[in-house]
C-alpha cells in the first residue's frame, strides 16, 4: 500500500518500526501515549528514506541508522574517499569539540585522521553519517479506527480476490468467503 504527504510517497516496506505506533485518541478518547511517539518520516530531497515512529527526532535518526536504512549517509573512515571528504591530517584543521589526543582513524601507514567536520553519530553502534541533506517531516498521527481496518482489508483483499476466483465448484453456501462477505463489512453485495 502506498501513501502520499506533502507529494512525497511512501510505503509500508519504509516503516522502520511498525510494532511501535500508537494510534493518536480515536473516538473513545482511550489512547495511552506517554512518550508522545509520533511517526516521522525521513527523507533525501523529496524521496522516502524511512518512516519510523519515534518521540523525539534522535531516537527517530537511530532507528533508521540501526535498520540499514541510512547506509549510503555512512561515513566510512577506512575508505580514502571518505577520508579526504571528512577528515584530515593537520590536527589544526580539526573539528571543534574532538580531543587532538583522540585519533578517529590511523592508516595502515601510520598515518592518523581526525574530522574536519562533526559527522552525526547514529544508531546503537555510534556509527558516523552525513545526514546534512536529509530533512525530517513529523506526519499526523492517525486515529485508530479497527473498522476502518477491517473494512479496508475485507474491501481490498478479500473481495477482489474472492470476485475474481468466484467459488470455483463452490456454490455461496459453501464458500467460506460469501459467510464474511454476505454478513460482513460487504453485505450491501450481491451476487
Amino acid at each position: 500500500m502506498e501513501s502520499t504527504y506533502k507529494d512525497i510517497k511512501f510505503t509500508d516496506a519504509d516503516i522502520v518500526n511498525p510494532d511501535d505506533f500508537i494510534p493518536a485518541a480515536g473516538e473513545n478518547g482511550r489512547t495511552y501515549n506517554p512518550h508522545n511517539v509520533r511517526p516521522r518520516l525521513i527523507h533525501d530531497h523529496g524521496f522516502t528514506v524511512a518512516v519510523v515512529f519515534a518521540s523525539n527526532l534522535q531516537d527517530a535518526l537511530d532507528e533508521a541508522g540501526d535498520a540499514d536504512k541510512l547506509d549510503h549517509f555512512m561515513i566510512d573512515p577506512k575508505d580514502d574517499s571518505d577520508r579526504a571528504d571528512y577528515m584530515t591530517m593537520d590536527v589544526s584543521k580539526m573539528a571543534a569539540g574532538f580531543d587532538e589526543e583522540c585519533v578517529e582513524y590511523t592508516h595502515s601507514d601510520g598515518t592518523k585522521w581526525w574530522w574536519k567536520m562533526e559527522p552525526t553519530f547514529l544508531g546503537n553502534a555510534g556509527e558516523p553519517f552525513d545526514i546534512e541533506g536529509l530533512g525530517v517531516i513529523e506526519l499526523p498521527n492517525p486515529k485508530f479506527s479497527f473498522c476502518a481496518l477491517f473494512n479496508a482489508q475485507f474491501d481490498n483483499k478479500l473481495v477482489r480476490s474472492h470476485n475474481s476466483t468466484h467459488h470455483g465448484n463452490l456454490s455461496h453456501a459453501d464458500c467460506p468467503l460469501c459467510e464474511v462477505e454476505v454478513h460482513g463489512p460487504n453485505s450491501e453485495n450481491t451476487y
